[in-house]
């Protein structure tokens, strides 16, 4: 899954010897969380709705998936702060209603 992967890289057709290297800019893919795991989705900053991330999360036991998404967060770093606050926020919640 292209949303997911951490780096990639791939030889040039046109330029001999050189490579070519993204490296996603979602920093929770390298986050380890002991409720569960980010698995991607995407980052964005926009004049209109700020820095901004959309991620699934997928919780250890294997019964909550979540997708959330932060618009307009304070500062590009802030939003990498944020969803793991309200993963856990959300779990405690589910926990308690069950």
């Amino acid at each position: 899954m292209v949303v997911n992967t951490k780096d990639f890289s791939v030889p040039s057709r046109t330029k001999k010897g050189f490579v070519y290297q993204w490296k996603n800019t979602n920093f929770l893919l390298w986050h380890q969380d002991p409720m569960g795991t980010f698995t991607g989705i995407k980052t964005g900053v926009t004049p209109t709705a700020g820095p901004c991330l959309a991620v699934c999360f997928k919780s250890r036991c294997g019964l909550y998936d979540f997708v959330i998404v932060v618009l307009n967060c304070k500062t590009r770093e802030a939003r990498f702060i944020e969803i793991p606050k309200l993963c856990r926020w959300a779990m405690t919640r589910i926990a308690k209603v069950k």
